[in-house]
């Protein structure tokens, strides 16, 4: 299985990726007044919310009696950044 295929299941098992799958990304959007393409492009690491934006979204969560931290959304961050990156040649030795 291709590594970006992979964090396509994998983002929803985050605790970020289970507060936006829980709420929906229309919903989470409309609350913090951006576009759900805003949260997908957070979910698959390819922008990240701003600090207040971050402390906004941790504030929702615990409003609707879930768990979100900042430390975990930027954990989840790294983790699909990471996802994206293209595999590291291997290296190989010839013998002489």
């Amino acid at each position: 299985m291709e590594s970006g295929t992979k964090w396509n299941a994998e983002r929803w098992k985050t605790p970020f990726g289970r507060f936006v799958k829980r709420i929906g990304a229309q919903e989470l959007a409309l609350a913090v007044g951006l576009d759900k393409s805003t949260v997908y492009n957070w979910l698959n690491g390819r922008t990240e919310p701003r600090r207040e934006m971050a402390e906004r979204l941790v504030a929702i969560a615990k409003e609707r009696s879930l768990r979100l931290s900042i430390a975990s959304i930027h954990k989840h961050l790294a983790a699909a950044k990471n996802s994206r990156r293209p595999a590291e040649p291997e290296v190989t030795s010839e013998a002489n």
